[in-house]
């Protein structure tokens, strides 16, 4: 069917909202040309936390200039987390969720 049949978004009603499993959780490498410039950034995406609980689309809502590389390091970084699936009635259900992504250049 279409690809939008079946999804859920975090925010829908009766939803156990999925988990990001902490020692799943990669760190986005700083991409070289925004470390060099002193860049930092934001990444917003929108991704579909499957029933297994694996990451599967991933899409860019909001990114700085793309020549620094910052939303391709967080997508990266975003399809190997895990979660605990959503719930639906205790069943396990693909989920869109937001997340965002921070890059801060520490000294």
């Amino acid at each position: 069917g279409d690809p939008g049949d079946g999804e859920l978004s975090e925010w829908d009603e009766g939803l156990v909202r999925p988990v990001l499993i902490p020692s799943s959780r990669v760190q986005p490498k700083y991409p070289d040309p925004a470390r060099k410039a002193r860049v930092g950034g934001m990444v917003v995406l929108i991704i579909l936390i499957e029933p297994d609980g694996t990451v599967g689309a991933v899409e860019v809502l909001s990114a700085p200039d793309r020549r620094w590389g910052f939303d391709q390091a967080a997508i990266k970084a975003i399809s190997q987390w895990r979660y605990q699936p959503g719930l639906m009635i205790g069943r396990p259900v693909a989920v869109r969720a937001r997340v965002t992504v921070e890059f801060i250049l520490t000294r």
